[in-house]
């Protein structure tokens, strides 16, 4: 038998030769003439945990640390094992103490930044990974790892320097082609991000995140159909990618498939449980869904609510507020759309024209794709903080900290608003804005609405107090856009209606509608645009199945994404909006009118089915509101055969819209504040209960 340093020497070298079984071989004999022999039982546990056996390698490397403490590099190596086994706390410790012993040891800073970003740590995560950086430059694994955690953080701009750098030095590198697309998508360059998720599902097609990534953007991008096509083959390669299943129930909404949508929700909520986004998008659906009733409604929300409370930890009252119904507040706005965006079109006339003296302004800002209306909310408010990346118990607790007495939360379930930060009871008074329908969590104290969207005494479920404003929808005009033209028909001697809403409103019984409408007026035609998502086949294949070939030759699809004149401008080859059932339109509705287009609605039930009714009757046009789908068709066909009027609406109705509370900025802005107020005082009232 060799003796012991012979027979580590020559194990050593065929560890690096990669010759593992001779090296075992040869490291158990150092072992057998040597039991304390620390080297030997350091690389004999580097190897076991080549081997994937984690056990027993931090079982050798611990021995050895425990006969030689003061060595780095076995500290940093049972980091490793200890990290395979899934033992991180242990492994923090382990590269903290390697980074002690040795301040310049890169590998173990590295590591220790590996270590901290998996634990949840992403600050100290963050410093360890540019010390790393800092001690070896260029080190491709190091900026890959510190772009991750600058992406987790939604840091978008630094993220993307850090992998063009690494980009440029490995070009071939495509995980890091494959973050930078994500980067990009999440900062809208999507053309730029499909060709790198195009490159990376080239070099690999059998990886899921391609896939995933190339319908994120092709979907963001109105590809319907290629959307749908990749998001389904990463799901049948990765079936635990939850977010390639709610990226997917998307697209379906879109496609009005709304069983197939509510499938992949569900499936995404049952594989990320503490991840409520799938959930939030559920609920979206429930809206655009003609088959789910009050019953249904109102059980899925309760049951959101529960499961957010029981999630959230409410914050003990403050014991320093101080009740006085008179004083300046401080009012909070939490919202993903400050940002051209319908939400904050309507937000501007209330921060346009609040009073400083009575209130100060505090947005947390979850926005991730800032453009010139971010800048304008920001310098109109008093306080602006990026929350972007922020667990919802950090935001509540920079809520609690800056003192807000009445916090709004904005479009609640849409987009990447955060209702359930509500449930940590940040503020004293918590009130929900533009959300489709009930919070359903006990902590929201109130709903705006007014009393033609929710009627006293409605049948519709709300978990918060209802409270009303004169009118609910404000919108600035669009002063700067030319008169709406002749009526279209005169010249052309038909009929054109349109919807221009989103497709997934566009549900079969709407269909069924319209094609009964169509076949009472064999002249008219039927224009319909959504950005350019009307582009796609399978949306095209569905309207046709609904419609026959006979009434298709009469429908026209636009499927150009125009900017927002352009798009008001098609509204000049239009006579007649047909408006979306139960999901009604609300913009869309106000554009249409703003171009002197009349707006046929069918009233419903609930919030989101009332909004275009709710506008209609601040006009004083109550007779375009159907109240039946047989009225919906009746009133339209009425319509589209009274020439005169039609003239006459198209002449008058901008100055009409313009002259009405629709337009009434400063008048909105003034009693959102005093009910703002309102409920404040009720609040001092109550004892602060």
């Amino acid at each position: 038998m060799p003796d012991s340093a012979s027979a580590l020497s020559a194990a050593i070298d065929h560890h690096k030769a990669g010759r593992l079984d001779e090296a075992e071989r040869l490291y158990r004999e150092a072992l057998a003439a040597e039991p304390a022999n620390a080297d030997a039982l350091h690389l004999l546990g580097v190897l076991m945990g080549q081997r994937g056996e984690a056990a027993a390698s931090i079982e050798l490397i611990g021995k050895a640390v425990a006969l030689r403490p003061t060595a780095p590099a076995f500290h940093n190596n049972l980091g490793k094992a200890l990290s395979e086994a899934g033992r991180l706390t242990e492994a923090r410790a382990s590269y903290r103490r390697a980074v002690e012993l040795a301040p310049t040891y890169a590998e173990a800073q590295y590591n220790l930044a590996v270590a901290l970003a998996a634990s949840g740590e992403p600050a100290a995560a963050e410093a360890a990974c540019r010390r790393a950086l800092e001690l070896a430059p260029g080190n491709v694994s190091a900026e890959k790892q510190l772009a991750a955690i600058l992406l987790r953080g939604d840091r978008f701009d630094e993220a993307e320097t850090v992998l063009r750098r690494v980009i440029a030095a490995r070009p071939q590198d495509a995980p890091a082609s494959l973050s930078l697309g994500r980067v990009l998508y999440r900062r809208g360059s999507l053309k730029e991000a499909e060709v790198l998720a195009r490159r990376f599902v080239a070099a690999e097609p059998q990886q899921a995140a391609g896939h995933s990534l190339l319908g994120a953007v092709t979907l963001a991008a109105g590809d319907l159909d290629t959307a749908l096509v990749e998001l389904q083959r990463a799901s049948e390669l990765d079936p635990k990618d939850d977010s390639a299943l709610i990226l997917r129930g998307h697209a379906l909404v879109a496609l009005a498939d709304f069983p197939a949508a509510q499938q992949c929700y569900e499936r995404a909520a049952a594989l990320a449980p503490e991840d409520n986004l799938a959930w939030r998008n559920d609920l979206i659906r429930l809206l655009y869904d003609p088959r789910v009733d009050e019953a249904a409604r109102r059980a899925a929300h309760v049951a959101f609510g529960e499961a957010m409370t029981a999630r959230a930890k409410p914050l003990p009252a403050d014991p320093a507020a101080a009740r006085d119904p008179a004083r300046r507040l401080r009012i909070g706005w939490l919202s993903s759309d400050f940002r051209q965006h319908p939400v904050a079109r309507n937000l501007e006339t209330i921060f346009a024209g609040r009073d400083p003296s009575s209130a100060e302004f505090v947005c947390y800002a979850n926005v991730f794709r800032p453009d010139s209306m971010t800048d304008w909310f920001r310098a109109h408010a008093d306080l602006w903080r990026p929350v972007t990346g922020l667990s919802d118990a950090a935001v509540a607790d920079q809520i609690r900290a800056d003192r807000i007495d009445v916090m709004v939360y904005v479009a609640g379930r849409f987009d990447h608003n955060r209702p359930q930060v509500a449930a940590w009871r940040p503020a004293p008074v918590q009130v929900s804005l533009y959300d489709g329908a009930t919070s359903g969590l006990p902590a929201m104290d109130y709903f705006i609405a007014d009393a033609a969207l929710v009627p006293r005494g409605a049948p519709e479920y709300f978990s918060e107090r209802v409270v009303r404003l004169p009118r609910f929808y404000v919108h600035r005009p669009f002063s700067h856009l030319s008169p709406p033209g002749p009526l279209p028909a005169e010249t052309k001697g038909y009929v054109t209606f349109a919807c221009f809403n989103n497709p997934a409103k566009v549900n079969d019984d709407v269909l069924a509608l319209w094609a009964r409408l169509l076949r009472r007026l064999p002249d008219a035609r039927l224009r319909l645009k959504y950005k350019n998502w009307f582009a796609s086949r399978r949306l095209q294949e569905r309207i046709g199945g609904a419609f026959g070939p006979e009434l298709m030759r009469r429908v026209e699809f636009d499927a150009v994404d125009r900017v927002t004149d352009d798009h008001m401008m098609l509204y000049r080859d239009v006579d007649i909006a047909l408006d979306p059932f139960p999901f009604t339109g609300s913009t869309t509705t106000f554009e249409a009118l703003w171009m002197g287009v009349p707006v046929v609605t069918l009233m419903g039930d609930h919030f989101m089915a009332r909004w275009t009714g709710a506008m209609l009757h601040a006009l004083g046009l109550d007779d375009l509101i159907a109240r039946t789908p047989d009225d919906y068709v009746a009133i339209a066909a009425a319509l589209a055969q009274d020439r005169g009027r039609l003239s006459a609406l198209r002449a008058g109705l901008r100055d009409m819209v313009g002259r009405s509370s629709l337009c009434n900025g400063a008048g909105h802005a003034r009693h959102f504040q005093r009910l703002l107020r309102a409920l404040w005082r009720r609040w001092c009232k109550a004892g602060g209960r």
